[in-house]
């Protein structure tokens, strides 16, 4: 008897970790539970990197920022991604709101009678990409169908990844990180090498992702030319996008470009191509933009974290006070 239900517990032990391996909602769920450690609590930059002196937990913002004022008229819909996935109405003051993220391959419903506004939400490094091609996330119809030969990508989204979260999974104590971080500090300190997927400013005080600091024409680096061709694509696309979005139903629509991390606090490393300022000063019918740009160049202390490309609470409560200024 104990024999079968040893099996079984190791059966669905197994299952659990392959389906977490290959779903990461599921992942973030058992991390969420403490079943396993969040690779991610120490930052997505020092998940790259493992050095030491950029390990930093994340700090929970959820109580640090709230809105008393809570609009309960308007359907308040953000298309985003990481930076803004996990604000919820008590912090926005919207209680009807509904966060669609850009991977996502489903469609939401938008009901044409209500009210509702739209941000749209982009890291820095994404709006070239993300801008040119249509924002097909919406619809009018109140069924959404999976297509059957899509059905297996959307249950299991990740499943070409499942070999790296399984390793994630596996080897996240902070034991088997000890090791990883020794072998990157020696690295570092004896030959000066960094994972090719990051890299520092001169003083080697700030690690930043290597694709936003490239001194190579990727779309992602802010170093890579933007000619007023490109530019010309991405009005053009988000004019006719904003139209069939008006058309959808919503009422008001705000564009936010957050910042990337290399371009606030790694200008000595290149010369900036001027994205956001070059997008945010064309007017676009049925646009009005959230920008913290500004305010960021101004005052770029603590405002990103020390092993992430994201923001810190501090950048976070920036933004969220910026949209509830032109929200309201």
């Amino acid at each position: 008897m104990l024999t079968k239900i040893s099996s079984w517990l190791c059966i669905f032990f197994f299952a659990l970790l392959w389906l977490a391996g290959c779903h990461a909602e599921t992942k973030r769920k058992i991390a969420a539970l403490g079943i396993v450690e969040d690779d991610f609590r120490y930052g997505d930059l020092y998940r790259l990197s493992h050095l030491r002196k950029y390990k930093q937990i994340e700090a929970d913002c959820s109580t640090e920022i709230s809105n008393s004022a809570v609009n309960q008229n308007v359907n308040l819909f953000i298309l985003g991604d990481s930076f803004v996935e996990n604000i919820d109405s008590s912090q926005i003051g919207y209680s009807r709101l509904k966060f669609h993220h850009w991977k996502e391959s489903t469609k939401d419903f938008v009901n044409p009678k209500a009210q509702n506004s739209l941000i749209i939400e982009c890291a820095e490094r994404n709006v070239r990409r993300l801008f040119s091609k249509p924002f097909d996330y919406f619809t009018n119809q109140k069924v959404n169908k999976i297509v059957k030969n899509d059905y297996f990508d959307f249950v299991f989204p990740e499943i070409d990844k499942t070999e790296l979260h399984l390793e994630q999974i596996l080897f996240s104590k902070d034991i088997f990180l000890f090791f990883r971080e020794l072998k990157a500090d020696l690295n570092f300190a004896l030959f000066n090498r960094l994972p090719d997927e990051v890299a520092e400013n001169q003083e080697h005080t700030v690690l930043f992702l290597k694709e936003e600091v490239a001194k190579n024409n990727e779309p992602t680096s802010f170093f890579a030319k933007l000619n007023d061709k490109e530019m010309e694509l991405i009005y053009r696309n988000l004019e006719i996008e904003v139209k069939k979005l008006s058309n959808l139903g919503f009422s008001k629509i705000y564009i936010s470009i957050i910042p990337s991390k290399g371009n606030i606090l790694g200008r000595s490393l290149g010369n900036y191509n001027n994205l956001i300022p070059k997008l945010e000063n064309t007017q676009i019918k049925g646009v009005e933009y959230i920008s913290i740009f500004d305010e960021f160049i101004k005052n770029p202390d603590n405002k990103y974290r020390l092993g992430d490309t994201h923001w810190t609470c501090e950048g976070k409560r920036v933004w969220l006070k910026t949209v509830q200024k032109r929200l309201n």
